[in-house]
């Protein structure tokens, strides 16, 4: 009887060696698309956080120079693009912004400047793949001040 329990060792495994390396393969190849996906993701909401805290200050900064009195309302819209234009540092964001502004007649009136970018503008489209798409969305920036 001790003879057939020596033989059973707790030890021995029943496996062969190289099945670990195909295992852990396997197990690799389903895990790399999904950290692959996930840094996608990370760097695609890193870029579009980055641009949409560049239009909110160029909002920012149109409303702010909106606010100011002005006798040609043709001028002031030149000065809110033109500060607009210059709050905005990406080439891609100044090609594609869409502006709108809403000068205040009186003094007291609400002043608004709204900055419109397409997301495709903003950061390459890396999660299409996966189903996940940025055509068709924006960042869009709205500033409401009062003029002086």
């Amino acid at each position: 009887m001790d003879a057939i329990l020596h033989n059973l060792s707790p030890t021995r495994s029943c496996r062969r060696p190289g099945r670990i390396g195909a295992l852990l393969s396997f197990e690799l190849l389903l895990v790399l698309p999904i950290c692959t996906a996930f840094l996608f993701a990370i760097a695609e909401f890193a870029l579009l956080w980055s641009a949409n805290n560049e239009i909110k200050t160029a909002s920012q900064q149109g409303c702010r120079v909106g606010t100011l009195p002005a006798n040609d309302p043709d001028e002031q819209l030149a000065a809110v693009q033109a500060a607009v234009n210059a709050a905005l540092t990406q080439q891609q964001l100044i090609e594609q912004h869409a502006l709108k502004f809403v000068p205040g007649a009186h003094t007291g009136d609400l002043v608004a400047c709204q900055i419109t970018v397409p997301m495709t503008a903003a950061s390459p489209d890396l999660l299409q793949v996966i189903g996940f798409s940025l055509s068709g969305r924006d960042l869009v920036a709205r500033t409401v001040m009062r003029a002086e």
